[in-house]
């Protein structure tokens, strides 16, 4: 049976098929940097059509004849390898992954078998992005089987290459440290447009701006791991936090931060340190899309993680200032619908007593209503239009005491 965290895989694998390469070299130290010039290379003619193989194995697949799709995919495999079609050897070789996850009880171990494979035999970029699908694929095999870790002290006197012997630490730093090596050679993949391989990733034009080079994809991907509540699971005494109001100001303030720590399994710091080099990388970026919305990403991660007492005033303020500060800009819109996300959580929270938080909500619908007129087909305006139907939404609860004497009136107490 496949198991959904495999299926992630999916969105890199079609990343991998433009990327082969036939280098032997192992060693990411030794990875040249690129300049613009070298990444306009970046492009292939290889020989061969497989779209009505492929056409095939997709009609397989969608009525589970999975088997049936691996048979085709191997003819596939054996084609382009005597062709020597690199993208569709890769390709062939991603879904044969897949679909010996629906058929062998050891999908994990055959993927990451598989990945390490290919991770030896290839380079920049290539090696980055296996990287970081072998993170998610160590981190898939834990989540599938969690139990065996929980109570798992640490292993000594084992064999490291097979994870099914490994404790939580030794699989949490795993995990840390292929993200930390997806992102390597970084000069070079903030010079790598995303742009490159749009065709191979179920990305929009505002995917595209926001993530605009190689390195904000991987680096993104890596803090979508960290942000994740299970990777705290084994935490030291001297644990890193998020104490002060720094990391609620602006840009420059955020990158003073000193990040020295001994916790080494913080999930935080490291999430930090990514922070920090994103916003170093687009500072001084002539358009503020990226720098807008890793911001906000940053601001959304402080209010989550500061242990300041009163973070949802300094969330609050520093979204009303980013806002000011870039009212100018197009991507203003999506300060806007956090902003106006913020207001109708607090519109939640609303006490018919105190009549606190009584027009939070009005006013969320305001912001929302200003941007959809303003910029109706801008990344916040759908955002925007998504939230406005929640406010929109037509709900109603009602309360009762837990226990009521008889021949007495009830009372009931309804929101709507």
């Amino acid at each position: 049976m496949l198991i959904k965290a495999f299926l992630n895989l999916t969105l890199l694998s079609f990343t991998l098929i433009l990327l082969t390469s036939n280098s032997c070299e192992n060693k990411i130290e030794t990875i040249p940097n690129l300049n613009t010039s070298e990444i306009e290379m970046l492009s292939y003619d290889f020989q061969g059509n497989y779209e009505n193989m492929w056409s095939k194995v997709d009609s397989l697949q969608q009525i589970g004849l999975y088997k049936s799709a691996l048979d085709v995919v191997s003819v596939i495999f054996d084609s382009a390898s005597a062709a020597k079609n690199s993208p569709q050897v890769v390709k062939s070789v991603i879904h044969k992954m897949k679909y010996n996850s629906y058929i062998t009880e050891d999908e994990y171990i055959a993927a990451l078998n598989q990945l390490n494979k290919i991770s030896k035999k290839s380079t920049f970029p290539l090696k980055q992005i296996i990287h970081s699908v072998t993170a998610e694929t160590y981190w898939g095999y834990y989540q599938s089987n969690r139990w065996k870790f929980i109570n798992r002290t640490q292993t000594i006197n084992f064999d490291n290459d097979d994870i099914r012997t490994w404790d939580l630490t030794t699989i949490i730093d795993k995990v840390y440290k292929q993200h930390q090596l997806a992102i390597s050679n970084k000069d070079s993949l903030q010079h790598t447009d995303i742009k490159d391989f749009e065709e191979m990733l179920t990305s929009s034009a505002d995917d595209n701006e926001q993530r605009p080079s190689l390195y904000d994809f991987l680096a993104h991907r890596a803090l979508d791991f960290f942000q994740n509540p299970e990777k705290n699971l084994t935490r030291p005494a001297d644990q890193f936090r998020l104490n002060g109001k720094e990391y609620f100001g602006p840009a420059q303030a955020f990158l003073n931060l000193s990040t020295t720590s001994n916790d080494t399994l913080s999930c935080e710091l490291y999430e930090v340190r990514i922070l920090q080099e994103l916003t170093k990388f687009h500072l001084s970026d002539e358009k503020p899309t990226a720098l807008i919305d890793l911001e906000l990403r940053r601001l959304k991660f402080a209010r989550t993680n500061s242990t300041e007492t009163n973070k949802e005033e300094l969330y609050f303020l520093a979204l009303n200032k980013l806002s000011e500060k870039y009212s100018e800009s197009e991507a203003n819109d999506e300060i806007q619908f956090f902003i106006a996300e913020y207001l109708n959580e607090q519109g939640n929270k609303y006490n018919s007593e105190t009549k606190e938080n009584q027009f939070e909500k009005k006013k969320a619908h305001e912001i929302c209503s200003a941007v959809i007129i303003k910029n109706p087909n801008s990344y916040g305006a759908r955002l925007c239009k998504s939230l406005l139907k929640q406010i929109q939404n037509k709900r109603i609860s009602f309360s009762m005491e837990p226990v009521y004497q008889p021949n007495y009136p009830w009372e009931i107490f309804f929101i709507h």
